[in-house]
């Protein structure tokens, strides 16, 4: 039986699904993990938020963060 799913999901993006289970979970190894994937793409975007780079990186983090442990809303 096949799994359902995107065949044309990369290994990293599978990496990336399991990863963000686990963070779901608390696991804070995961959220770390994610969060090193995804810093070159924070460090560029806080040159954009009108505010002191430390507060903008960590407003960044925050935020993205929330969105990633949000549960999807049932339709």
């Amino acid at each position: 039986m096949q799994k359902e799913g995107n065949p044309n999901n990369t290994s990293e993006d599978l990496l990336l699904l399991k990863l963000v289970e686990k963070a779901k979970t608390g696991d804070k190894e995961s959220m770390s993990a994610i969060l090193q994937l995804f810093e070159e793409d924070i460090l560029k975007l806080i040159k954009y938020i009108p505010m002191p780079r430390e507060d903008a990186n960590q407003a960044l983090i925050t935020e993205f963060l929330s969105l990633i442990l949000e549960e999807p809303k049932k339709n």
